[in-house]
């Protein structure tokens, strides 16, 4: 198993203080609908503006993972807020659908050591700011589909207001929008490295030990034997729970093949006798 976050933008004027911090090399084709930057430790897309489009991005990005990775999700963008100041930033812990008012609540396991608030995702861009809430287009399908690969503790948005009532979204350039992210930048860095943290104690905690360790300490074995013991080990689990084979039972065997021809008799026995 392995951990790492994932994240989704909707411009790219977001992700490229991004992918300049956390040196991601695009792994997107040429022609594939949303672009896909990573490394070992992440990935980030870029999803276009829209809560359909977050939420279309997140199922894509969730296929380049395998079924043993353990992803946390992260949704980086800018915000309006009706009271917030230009350049705040604070991560949701509300996420309301504008439209059917569906509300996602994130779990916060830890403390992220950040400022939290309400965000509303909208169909169109808001000029009113009538309530004390960020202002977004792609949060909550981001957090929706997200929420069908990994849980609401690994899931989160953090958010950079970049205009309110006295500043009109209108003014907002394509180099404000990098500049707010950039700003940022090493908060990020630092949530990134928590919930890749977060997603890695998942792992420890679903990463079953490897049961071959106690037999290889008095036999030598190929890759292809640990393989076949692991298999023989597994199978008297599924077999009966009752059957438990370790390396006292078989330790007079005098080589690796004796060993397995041993454990594969007794499973045999077992298995004959149902």
């Amino acid at each position: 198993m392995t951990a790492s976050v994932n994240i989704v933008v909707a411009m790219k004027s977001e992700a490229l203080p991004l992918i300049d911090r956390f040196g991601l090399e695009r792994v997107s084709r040429k022609g594939d609908r949303f672009l896909i930057y990573g490394n070992d430790q992440f990935s980030l897309t870029v999803s276009g503006i829209g809560a359909k489009n977050s939420e279309e991005a997140v199922r894509n990005l969730s296929k380049q993972s395998t079924s043993t990775d353990v992803n946390a999700w992260l949704n980086i963008g800018v915000a309006g807020h009706r009271s917030y100041d230009i350049g705040t930033s604070f991560l949701a812990n509300c996420i309301v659908d504008s439209v059917t008012k569906r509300t996602l609540f994130p779990v916060f396991a830890i403390d992220f050591g950040l400022p939290t608030g309400k965000v509303t995702t909208v169909n169109v861009v808001e000029t009113e700011y009538q309530e004390h809430t960020g202002y977004d287009m792609e949060a909550f399908g981001f957090a929706a589909s997200a929420s069908k690969f990994s849980t609401l503790e690994m899931i989160h948005c953090f958010k950079v207001v970049s205009d309110n009532r006295e500043n009109s979204v209108q003014r907002l350039t394509k180099k404000d929008v990098e500049k707010f992210i950039d700003n940022h930048v090493e908060s990020i860095v630092v949530l990134c490295s928590q919930l890749r943290n977060l997603a890695s104690s998942v792992v420890q905690r679903l990463e079953p030990e490897d049961p071959t360790v106690e037999f290889a300490q008095y036999w030598r074995m190929t890759v292809t034997q640990r393989r076949i013991l692991r298999k023989y080990l597994h199978k008297t689990k599924i077999l009966n729970k009752d059957i438990k084979v370790t390396s006292d039972m078989i330790r007079d065997c005098q080589s690796t093949s004796v060993m397995l021809e041993s454990i594969r008799s007794c499973l045999d026995q077992h298995w004959n006798n149902l």
